[in-house]
């Protein structure tokens, strides 16, 4: 058992879906998708989980597929190589750990990529005791916990993958998937997205792409 995990209560199932993901993300764990090989192969551990979390969460959620053969479709028609669902078996295998690990949620009818719960579970170590942060600071710490989100290493990777993405992000947008997940956890009561005046912002993206609201800085709320 991990040393990341044994120290975590039967009881804390959060704790553990936390660290659960953290495992996946090592770099130990993906060091072949770091190296541009990503080969199946018994090497590759992790990489096939992660490069599928990374490539969802590049995605439009608010159109994501619903099936293994919607996914077929979507990564041929993106030109994805090599390909992240090569059957239906590392599909199923896909949403059942994006729901676990928190980068998504599902429905009774699809599966939504998301990383609200992700996000959550590591925002201490992005404000690392402060109360808020300029959206620099933030989204700069963020994919360097979380490098499947926007700008991490891993997301990067995967992107230079797909030969045709929905959309690219201009270095002021923030995806979908993480503008959806902010916007939840304000909603929740979690964080508060400021726009200050004469400060510099990023562009939240909602449906179809379109800017939604500018945030210059994120406060973390009810921390002790």
């Amino acid at each position: 058992m991990s040393d990341a995990v044994s120290p975590i209560p039967l009881e804390d199932l959060d704790g553990l879906r936390g660290a659960v993901l953290r495992l996946i993300l090592l770099p130990d764990n993906n060091a072949e998708l770091l190296s541009g090989k990503a080969e199946d192969s018994e090497r590759s551990r992790a990489v096939d989980c992660t490069r599928a979390l990374a490539w969802s969460l590049a995605q439009d959620p608010y159109t994501f597929p619903s099936s293994y053969d919607d996914g077929e479709n979507l990564q041929n028609h993106q030109g994805v190589a090599p390909k992240i669902f090569v059957n239906s078996t590392r599909w199923n295998g896909f949403v059942e750990w994006a729901v676990f690990v928190g980068t998504a949620w599902r429905t009774s009818r699809t599966v939504v990529p998301s990383p609200t719960f992700a996000l959550r579970s590591v925002l201490g170590e992005v404000f690392q005791g402060s109360t808020e942060l300029a959206e620099r600071d933030f989204f700069w710490r963020l994919p360097t916990i979380l490098p499947v989100l926007d700008g991490g290493t891993y997301r990067t990777t995967v992107e230079g993958q797909i030969g045709q993405p929905w959309r690219k992000l201009l270095d002021h947008e923030v995806s979908l998937s993480l503008s959806a997940a902010l916007l939840t956890l304000e909603h929740e009561g979690t964080l508060r997205l400021e726009a200050r005046s004469d400060a510099p912002a990023r562009r939240l993206l909602g449906a179809g792409g379109v800017e939604s609201r500018s945030v210059s800085h994120v406060v973390r709320l009810g921390a002790a």
